[in-house]
């Protein structure tokens, strides 16, 4: 991600203004939904200062991210093929459905995560049937 971030930060400063971020993400994120586009924009400047320093800019791009958006960056202008989202690696199948649900659907960083660790596929004592 240092490749990238420098592109757009030429002197070097550490940060990066939000409107060179919104370049990056329309021009190497065709894939990627308008809402999130706009969702990712609004983390990014979550100090209102107009400045993403390193630190945000890797949080906003790493595995935090689905990996859906990280392919779309990744891969530019360039078809991205379906089996490539597919294919993470270390997870199995239930671990990836399970992880697309809790990333796509719940707005929070913690409350994804919590989904993830925490899903058993098992329902709460109450709903058996004895």
């Amino acid at each position: 991600w240092k490749v990238l971030f420098d592109q757009f930060d030429p002197g070097n400063t550490g940060y990066i203004s939000t409107g060179k971020f919104r370049t990056l993400l329309e021009s190497h994120s065709s894939k990627l939904d308008p809402h999130k586009r706009e969702v990712l924009l609004a983390l990014a400047d979550s100090h209102a200062d107009g400045q993403i320093c390193y630190h945000d800019f890797i949080s906003l791009m790493s595995n935090k991210r689905s990996n859906s958006f990280r392919q779309a960056i990744l891969q530019g202008n360039r078809r991205l093929s379906s089996k490539a989202l597919l294919e993470e690696k270390g997870l199995s199948l239930s671990q990836r459905l399970i992880r697309h649900v809790a990333y796509e659907t719940l707005p929070r960083e913690i409350d994804r995560k919590w989904y993830y660790d925490s899903y058993t596929c098992c329902p709460p004592p109450w709903f058996m049937i004895t």
